[in-house]
């Protein structure tokens, strides 16, 4: 059975509409999973406060990561939770009290781990892209 023009069409336009939210998808969790990393490794530098900490992972990404209020602070609820950063309270000049964030002992020691495990695996993956990232006319 032959298939019209539109049935195609609309086929075609339902597997991209697909493949982006899937995309979405994936990039969100990317993103949140590398949060995370990126926190502590801003926090081993110096502490930051989260207004801060989110303007320095902009800055440091490019600008490929925006870090909103609602997704920033439960992570570092988080982390401080599970004793990887510490929260300590401090005035501020004009309004309320703000928080600064530290690395602790045990956020520098799950850090180091992330990094062992993570760099071999990131490096595979630039490897890997470098290897096919080639001309469409040289893939046929």
């Amino acid at each position: 059975m032959q298939k019209f023009f539109f049935e195609v069409y609309l086929n075609k336009v339902y597997l991209v509409v697909a493949m982006r939210q899937l995309f979405n998808l994936w990039k969100i969790g990317l993103k949140k999973g590398l949060l995370g990393v990126f926190i502590l490794l801003l926090l081993r530098e110096k502490p930051m406060h989260g207004f801060e900490l989110a303007k320095e992972i902009e800055r440091v990404t490019g600008g490929m990561l925006k870090v909103k209020p609602k997704v920033l602070y439960p992570i570092l609820q988080r982390m401080v939770l599970f004793h990887l950063v510490d929260r300590v309270r401090e005035r501020s000049p004009v309004g309320p009290p703000r928080y600064i964030y530290k690395l602790t002992r045990d956020g520098e020691l799950f850090l180091r781990e992330i990094i062992h495990y993570y760099t071999p695996i990131v490096r595979a993956l630039i490897k890997l892209a470098r290897q096919t990232a080639r001309a469409p006319e040289e893939s046929k």
